[in-house]
């Protein structure tokens, strides 16, 4: 009762305040951060296992065109005819690589992956290509006979498949970054899954380098020794990696396991194998252990590999959805709270509506009332408070100082205006000054007039004017100048451009139809400068010549305004030395086509 008698009787801009505080406080931080959340991370989840899904159709794909090495090796060390099964063994690897990169490419081809699907397209693109071309060089190989086949052509081969898979490395690089940006909790496995398949593949290039000398039963080779160490030395970087990571964060016993059986399968069958064949091929007493042979005993050690990294996967998308279904439940509370929230902020608006919105909806009829002439409007009755009442003085109030305002503005306006029309007149002639033209010039420049168009630039000054300033004095010469600018006015065109530029330097920028025509408003402009007497008041009156220069191209033509000035003042100055009083021009041609 307290409270609503504390609403009833509260200043309606103080409960204004206060509702405005609880929405504020109620919707927009808690409700608006929740669902937002909420609803990043279900998408994040969502997003992430579908980037989960390209990330593990990649490490496929280099599993299988690294263990496609195996059967490769085989094949490269028979003599023809190629046995059926080994044949058969490599077509089916052949195939099931092919198989693995078609459904990679699919999945990046689908609209809704994450990251930039196109360019990892392109790249496993490019890798098909090169595997083909690897592919065909083995074959070249297989059709010789194995006494044939040289060293150094074998390894070129299996080096060529070798090189294959680093392309597939920036692709998955980028997608397992979109698997841990949108599940973090992958961050467990993820990595590790990366070191397993790189793991998986210096593996197979360690039982590679066994091919060629197997294959044609020699000892091994100092640079083929040497690249067994360097690749022995990487797999046994990367396996400390692995048991790294997984030793430092177990937390699954299948992982456990697994990890186990990669140390019996391979690290001590597999690799005791490759060093005891090692210790044969350097003495040379490895005759009659063949590559099939050899790869019939390395390579099924390598999947226990395999066998880890797809356990760890199996953890990264078990993870992947429990975080996805995490994020719906709890987007799904976060709604229903807001759906609460609503039901509050629905009375709050009531009593807003019955407290204040009423009341100013009366006195806004009553305003229209008003404003129509309706003497007989009733002012409304405003219970509690007078808050309505002061906020029609308000308006009132700011509408006589929007008026205000307004005529401010109109002045600020027409003062800008004189300002400019000022600082782009002279203030001698009434004529245009440099900056004025320059700004015109640049601006006319560039339009295109098909009835004139010829552009011409008329520059012309007074002959000996410090003569008539020395001899009839300034105030003689300032009346000079008013008399050209008068004229000037008289003989050009309204649509010319005519300045003053300097001391009784005057420009004119000018469209013509013909540049002829530009010569002949200079010559006319010439004779009504000798022809009109100055009569400066202190003597006799006294007439003045000019010198002209004219410079004309097609506009826009084949200079630019700035050379065609240059031109124009170069004709001028000889006009000065051809003995003034006299028109010299240069009519530009047109470009050739």
């Amino acid at each position: 009762m307290r409270a609503a008698n504390f609403l009833g009787t509260m200043p309606v801009t103080r409960l204004l305040g206060f509702l405005v505080a609880c929405i504020l406080a109620a919707v927009t931080v808690p409700v608006g951060w929740a669902l937002a959340h909420e609803w990043s991370e279900s998408n994040g989840a969502s997003v992430a296992l579908q980037a989960f899904e390209g990330f593990r159709a990649s490490l496929v794909v280099m599993e299988k065109v690294s263990a496609e090495r195996g059967p490769t090796n085989a094949a490269l060390g028979e003599d023809l005819p190629i046995s059926a099964p080994c044949a058969e063994t490599l077509a089916r690897a052949r195939a099931e690589s092919d198989r693995q990169i078609a459904h990679l490419v699919a999945i990046l081809k689908d609209r809704s992956c994450a990251g930039d699907c196109a360019r990892e397209s392109a790249a496993i693109e490019k890798m098909r290509v090169d595997l083909g071309t690897a592919r065909a060089r083995v074959d070249v190989l297989l059709a010789k006979p194995l006494h044939e086949r040289r060293s150094a052509e074998i390894s070129e081969a299996i080096q060529g498949m070798i090189a294959i898979i680093p392309e597939v490395a920036p692709p998955l690089d980028e997608i397992s970054l979109a698997v841990r940006e949108g599940g973090p909790g992958t961050l467990n496995w993820v990595p590790t899954t990366r070191l397993l398949a790189d793991l998986r593949e210096f593996a197979g290039q360690l039982g590679s380098q066994f091919t060629a000398a197997l294959a044609a039963q020699r000892p091994l080779t100092t640079k083929e020794l040497r690249g067994i160490e360097r690749i022995r030395g990487r797999v046994d970087q990367l396996h400390a990696l692995v048991i790294n990571r997984l030793t430092v964060s177990p937390r699954s016993d299948a992982a456990r396991a697994a990890l186990a059986n990669m140390e019996r399968q391979y690290f001590v069958t597999g690799i005791g194998y490759a060093e005891h064949v090692q210790a044969l091929a350097i003495r040379g007493d490895a005759t009659g252990i063949s590559p099939a042979r050899f790869a019939a005993a390395y390579v099924p050690p390598m999947r226990s590999i395999t066998g880890l990294r797809d356990v760890l996967l199996d953890l990264a998308e078990a993870d992947l959805h429990d975080r996805r279904i995490d994020a719906r439940i709890r987007l799904l509370v976060a709604f229903a709270v807001a759906m609460l929230i609503c039901g509050v902020l629905a009375a709050m608006l009531l009593i807003v509506r019955q407290r204040m919105v009423a009341p100013l909806l009366d006195a806004a009829r009553m305003i229209d009332a008003i404003a129509s002439g309706d003497l007989n409007a009733e002012v409304p009755v405003v219970p509690h408070s007078m808050e309505v009442a002061k906020l029609l003085a308000s308006i009132a109030a700011l509408n006589a100082s929007r008026i205000e305002k307004m005529k401010l503005e109109n002045l600020r306006d027409r003062l800008m205006l004189d300002m400019k029309e000022l600082s782009e007149t002279d203030s001698l002639t009434g004529l245009a000054n440099r900056r004025a033209l320059e700004r015109r010039a640049k601006a006319d420049w560039r339009t295109v007039n098909l009835d004139e168009p010829n552009y011409a630039i008329v520059m012309f000054d007074v002959d000996r004017f410090k003569q008539v300033n020395d001899t009839h004095g300034h105030g003689a010469g300032d009346l000079t100048l008013r008399m050209v600018a008068q004229l000037c006015r008289q003989t050009w065109r309204q649509t010319d451009i005519v300045a003053r530029v300097g001391g009784d330097e005057f420009v004119v920028l000018m469209r013509v139809s013909e540049q002829e025509h530009a010569v002949a408003a200079a010559e006319r402009m010439r004779s009504a400068i000798a022809q009109t007497p100055v009569s400066s008041g202190h003597g006799d009156p006294f007439t003045v010549t000019a010198s002209f220069g004219v410079a004309c191209c097609e506009a826009p033509g084949t200079a630019d305004v700035e050379q065609l000035f240059k031109l124009a003042d170069n004709l001028l100055y000889r006009a000065k030395k051809s003995g003034r009083n006299c028109v010299i021009a240069e009519l530009a041609e047109a470009p050739s086509p």
